[in-house]
């Protein structure tokens, strides 16, 4: 089987020979992945958190956590019941979040 197809003005040929279908899934998946990572490349931003530890990477307990959240200075979404916050939504948040001058 042969199939045709143009990419930036010039032809290329795919020749598929003594290929089986789970060998054309895999090749197919793997372009997949290829061009997804392209579009939308994963990085240290796309961490996931729970609660408990981005109340940690803040330093404030789960209370302080669950305000920000519901005042809308931190972003965070729900996922089967969990709340989720993003690295770089925590980044974000930091220079939203006042900080308190304490005196021991």
């Amino acid at each position: 089987m042969r199939q045709n197809y143009k990419t930036n003005n010039m032809t290329s040929s795919i020749i598929l020979e003594n290929m089986n279908a789970d060998s054309i899934k895999s090749l197919i998946k793997e372009a997949v992945r290829e061009e997804l990572s392209a579009i939308n490349p994963m990085n240290s931003e796309d961490h996931l958190n729970s609660r408990k530890e981005a109340a940690q990477k803040l330093g404030i307990c789960l209370v302080s956590l669950d305000k920000l959240i519901n005042e809308g200075k931190l972003k965070g979404f729900r996922v089967n019941g969990r709340v989720l916050i993003k690295d770089h939504d925590l980044e974000a948040a930091l220079t939203k979040i006042p900080v308190r001058n304490r005196q021991k």
